[in-house]
């Protein structure tokens, strides 16, 4: 066996050994959440999971991981990032938990509710039979709309009005639905729901069951919405990481992948363009010049590519010097940026 032959053994049993020390230390009940996760990977997808994990000296600990998979000659790499979230979990675990131990006080969860009021932006608790709520903290825009309407329902619907994005305001309004709300926490302590606010960022709407009838469906919840856009963007910030080309900046293979999936089940309104490019020379220029020239030479081509078809799509280095433009719009329009990416490398 030659030595990039025993290198690359060594290399793929480290990687093996890795992913069996991940892999062995998921505990039993997140296991096929986790599973799940990566058959999506698999698939060609991203996907992003938070669960607990035997950490080996800190003990069972929550972790987010996210990602894509690649797929290699024996199987697959998975791409992405794994991350300590034990401490914001526990303690967004311990708000809810503080809330629902208010079932067996009836005389002091109210009193209860009251010292959480800044920790939302707002909180109420909605008597789901009699379509009443009651108000323990809101900001301004929130609480002027509750003052204005008696009916729960009416309230509901009023305050996404006008706090949702135009974009995100049909699936919030759906989520909010009071009528639909008690047999969607039937089986669960809590369901919530992340949407675009017009003037707070992303928040997270959250609905607790306080109190169950005979059935078990919730006759009194507790909904509350907390300003999340700050960890929303940390989100973005990784993701974006796992689908940029370190060298250039332009989306990588994985995020490629992901994209070409979406346009395969997705049907296009406008014509979908498909152009492959690599970079001629660049052997002769890493060779005679070495590979930090060759370098700022794929650098400089993808610059071209990104002044060239900026607005019409996404532009991604799927090789060594393998690029593809994924673009929208008409054939003149297109063959207009082609045109410019010819004069910028001319």
């Amino acid at each position: 066996m030659d030595c990039a032959a025993i290198f690359n053994h060594l290399a793929g049993c480290i990687l093996k050994r890795i992913f069996e020390d991940w892999f062995d230390n998921i505990t039993s009940d997140a296991l096929q959440s986790v599973l799940d996760s990566v058959e999506r990977m698999e698939q060609g997808f991203f996907d992003e999971n938070t669960y607990l994990w035997n950490h080996p000296t800190k003990g069972a600990r929550f972790v987010r991981c996210g990602g894509t998979a690649e797929k290699v000659d024996d199987g697959f790499i998975l791409r992405g990032y794994h991350y300590d979230v034990d401490d914001a979990v526990r303690e967004e675990q311990a708000k809810v938990d503080m809330l629902i131990q208010t079932l067996d006080e009836k005389n002091e969860y109210y009193e209860t509710l009251g010292t959480l009021e800044n920790v939302f932006y707002s909180m109420h608790v909605i008597h789901l039979l009699e379509d009443t709520v009651t108000e323990f903290n809101s900001k301004n825009e929130v609480k002027e709309i509750v003052n204005h309407h008696n009916g729960a329902s009416q309230m509901m619907k009023s305050v996404i009005n006008a706090t949702a994005t135009e974009e995100h305001r049909e699936a919030t309004l759906a989520f909010t639905d009071l009528s639909t709300v008690a047999d969607r926490l039937a089986d669960k302590d809590l369901i919530s729901h992340q949407f675009l606010g017009m003037h707070t960022g992303w928040m997270l709407i959250t609905f607790i069951a306080m109190e169950r009838d005979a059935s078990g469906k919730p006759t009194k919840v507790i909904v509350t919405t907390r300003v999340i856009d700050d960890e929303v963007k940390q989100q973005e910030i990784l993701i974006k990481k796992t689908q940029t080309d370190e060298l250039t900046g332009l989306y990588n293979r994985r995020a490629y992948e992901e994209d070409i999936y979406a346009h395969n089940d997705i049907p296009e309104e406008d014509e979908f363009i498909y152009i492959s490019l690599d970079v001629n020379g660049l052997k002769i220029v890493n060779d005679t010049m070495g590979h930090m020239a060759g370098d700022e030479l794929i650098i400089g081509a993808a610059k071209c590519m990104s002044n060239a078809f900026i607005g019409f799509g996404n532009v991604y280095r799927v090789g060594g010097d393998e690029f593809v433009a994924l673009l929208k719009g008409n054939k003149e329009s297109v063959e207009g940026a082609v045109a410019t990416f010819d004069y910028l490398t001319s």
